[in-house]
């Protein structure tokens, strides 16, 4: 029994041996790790006035690259059509007042040759496939280029109008303008009533002339002799009167546009209104960039140079050049005209940017980045930030050079610039250090 107590007398004395031990190792701790945080925080004046001193003074270096440098200036654009033609109404005779009547094809339609794009009192506005607008009634017996290219787009339309010479509104096409009416649903417009009447007339008189010569039968030969001659002038004058008479093309039903299949692009009237606005409005041919460039940066863009057109919204973009810069072209609106959109605020020059390849028709009316390389460095060369290069007293570009032993001031020739660097040629290579500031 004794020994048992001796044993748990024992044993409290090691417990709490351990507890003591425990309880110095966690003072130790403490006080360590108070002296660290006093070591951090803790500063005596003489060092806090050090650390608080600015750095002693010396250059702000920067390396010599090797890069191929080029200059930039981005814009943006808008995509669309490279023609546009606005479709109005010249008032031509109706023999009332011209009103919509109809609007077979909305904004977006496509439009080819043989179409109407409009009903003005009960006649129809046809687009035909040709380089000059039209400017007068085409009528049997009228020679001139607006009829040779009539005829033209009446042949690709299947339509032929030989043996007309060309040029020439003959009887050939007459029966093809006939034809191009029917096909398209509507009456071929015929000449004025007195020049109906005026035909009426000679056919009695041929017929006339004929019956009159019947009747001579057995008669003197004279008199037989000067019937035939009657007839024969009756039938030559009824023969010029045909060829002057019949199927006419009047200026407000026949529009023509250089580059066909086309696409609407606007519809400015509505069924019942007056035809005296911008009716319709097409836009042809492939598609190009129109963007605006303050006159700040005018200078740095020029016909001919690189341009990168890129779409935020499709992802993707194609490589152009510029095509034009100068003044936004607008011209007045008319029939069968081309009238040029523009874009940005006031003030700027337009540029015309035309694709190197045919923009897919997703991106026609996208708003996009026109990225213009105005200036570019043919293969790797030495660059320098701006900030490195500085006059001499002579007018010549320097640079100062630092190295171990000390620093030098380099003669150098700047070249073209961008993003804040240049380039320069002289007495430098790669990885040296410039300074660009102290």
């Amino acid at each position: 029994m004794g020994a048992f107590v001796a044993e748990l007398a024992g044993g409290g004395r090691a417990r709490r041996r351990r507890r003591m031990l425990w309880l110095v190792v966690g003072l130790t701790l403490v006080l360590g790790g108070g002296a660290l945080v006093a070591a951090r925080f803790v500063k005596s004046p003489a060092q806090a006035a050090a650390e608080a001193a600015p750095p002693a003074a010396g250059p702000v270096t920067a390396p010599v690259e090797r890069r191929v440098m080029r200059n930039t200036v981005v814009v943006r654009g808008k995509v669309a059509p490279s023609r546009s033609t606005l479709i109005t109404y010249p008032g031509a005779g109706t023999g009332g007042k011209p009103v919509i009547t109809r609007l077979p094809l909305k904004s977006g339609a496509e439009v080819r040759s043989g179409a109407v794009v409009a009903e003005v009192s009960g006649r129809p506005i046809i687009v035909l496939q040709g380089t000059s607008p039209a400017y007068r009634d085409m009528a049997p017996g009228t020679r001139g280029d607006d009829v040779k290219q009539l005829q033209s787009a009446l042949a690709a339309l299947g339509h032929p109008t030989n043996p007309d010479p060309a040029g020439l509104y003959g009887d050939a096409t007459k029966k093809a303008v006939a034809a191009l009416y029917a096909k398209a649903g509507y009456q071929i417009a015929t000449a004025s009533a007195d020049e109906d009447a005026g035909l009426r007339a000679a056919e009695r008189r041929v017929r006339d002339a004929r019956i009159a010569l019947q009747r001579l039968a057995g008669a003197d030969p004279a008199a037989i002799e000067d019937a035939r001659r009657v007839v024969r002038d009756a039938e030559e004058d009824l023969a010029e009167l045909r060829g002057n008479t019949g199927a006419v093309v009047p200026i407000g039903e026949a529009v023509f546009i250089e580059t066909l299949p086309a696409r609407i692009t606007k519809v400015g009237v509505v069924v019942g209104d007056d035809a005296t606005s911008e009716l319709v409005t097409v836009a042809s041919g492939d598609l190009i960039v129109r963007g605006g460039v303050g006159r700040a940066d005018a200078s740095l863009v020029r016909q001919g140079q690189r341009v990168q057109i890129a779409s935020e919204v499709l992802g993707s973009g194609v490589s152009g050049k510029v095509d034009r810069v100068g003044l936004p072209e607008s011209t007045g609106a008319t029939e069968g005209e081309e009238k040029q959109s523009t874009t940005g605020p006031p003030g700027q020059l337009e540029v015309v940017v035309i694709p190197d390849t045919p923009l897919e028709a997703k991106f026609d009316g996208q708003d996009v980045r026109l990225t213009v390389e105005s200036a570019s460095t043919e293969g790797e060369v030495l660059v320098v930030p701006l900030a490195a290069v500085s006059a001499r007293a002579d007018g010549q570009s320097q640079v100062v050079r630092v190295r171990p032993e000390g620093e030098e001031r380099i003669p150098v020739t700047p070249g073209v610039s961008g993003g804040g660097y240049v380039e320069v040629t002289g007495d430098l290579r790669q990885g040296d250090r410039v300074v660009v500031g102290r």
